[in-house]
């Protein structure tokens, strides 16, 4: 999925390897904040739902080694998650959002818009670079999430990964070399339509 940073756990001696999730905390973003013998502090968010932290204690000794029964018998706690009071109009409209993924050929997009929605205008967003791309986190500065303010006009909105774009691997960010401005928007503009079918 474009954009996620995801942790995993690794097992060094078996060379398993195994997300870091729980049904009941889902986010597509997670970076590390502090580590310490058998607690795990994250901050999660995504681009609709707002930041909070999550503890999570590991129970190495009982696991014995099982890295999916490490993950399975995690003990999670939220805490510290952002105060709706700050944007009510925001957080409510946060709630009524529908992420979809458009796929096309050569790249993807991630459409969002307010359920009920019934405008004919789209919203599409390209990243600068053109190496870059749009992670999926919440964040109240980044120019891309802008999108916020577009849920709250009630306009779908189109982020887009063009061939060039981070976080595919290094065969498809070369992809676009000899080709800015012919590969990146031609993708742009089929995820365009696809988002619009």
């Amino acid at each position: 999925m474009y954009g996620c940073t995801k942790l995993h756990l690794i097992n060094t001696e078996t060379k398993k390897v195994v997300p870091l999730t729980h049904n009941d905390f889902p986010a597509d973003n997670q970076i590390v904040l502090a580590f310490k013998d058998d607690f795990v502090v994250l901050g999660q968010s995504s681009i609709t739902s707002p930041p909070h932290n999550v503890a999570i204690k590991l129970d190495f000794e009982n696991a014995k080694g099982d890295t999916e029964l490490l993950v399975k018998s995690a003990k999670w706690c939220k805490f510290n998650e952002a105060k709706t009071e700050r944007a009510p109009d925001l957080f409510n409209t946060l709630k009524t959002v529908v992420k979809k993924d458009i796929k096309i050929s050569n790249a993807e997009g991630h459409l969002y818009y307010s359920e009920g929605t019934t405008t004919k205008e789209l919203i599409a967003i390209i990243h600068g670079g053109p190496h870059a791309s749009f992670p999926d986190c919440f964040n109240y500065t980044r120019s891309y999430n802008t999108t916020s303010l577009y849920f709250l006009a009630a306009y779908p909105t189109l982020l887009i990964n063009y061939r060039g774009s981070l976080g595919y691997g290094q065969k498809y960010v070369q992809s676009l070399l000899g080709h800015v401005g012919d590969h990146d928007v031609i993708d742009c503009m089929e995820c365009i339509e696809e988002a619009c079918k």
